[in-house]
């Protein structure tokens, strides 16, 4: 991936992402619940506070000083020190559902792209 750091904030060639913020109709989106933690995918559904996600990775540990809506718009301020678990190869479905913030494209490739932590 051909990446280039300006000012301190990293920018990824687009052609080199392997995902956009949208498939098939869904959007990216970034889902707080409120005992499920934080998660990222493809918003399938929602009906009430359940959401479906498709290609879905935990969150679970992130910068500090950034705020889940700042993440869904600009991205990891350290995308180094982000935590994710893999991509999920089967639907997830988030019960109690508290937010569902939409990515932006460059929020959604970034979090589609950083490595899942392993052992």
């Amino acid at each position: 991936m051909t990446k280039v750091t300006i000012d301190g904030k990293e920018y990824v060639q687009k052609d080199d992402t392997t995902n956009s913020n949208k498939i098939d109709g869904m959007f990216y989106a970034i889902v707080r619940s409120r005992e499920q933690g934080v998660m990222c995918g493809f918003v399938e559904s929602m009906n009430g506070r359940v959401v479906k996600l498709q290609k879905a990775r935990q969150i679970y540990r992130y910068d500090s000083t950034f705020v889940l809506p700042d993440i869904a718009v600009h991205g990891m301020r350290d995308p180094e020190k982000a935590m994710l678990s893999l991509t999920m190869t089967e639907p997830m479905y988030m019960l109690e559902a508290c937010g569902v913030i939409a990515c932006s494209e460059f929020a959604a490739n970034q979090l589609i792209n950083i490595k899942a932590q392993s052992k």
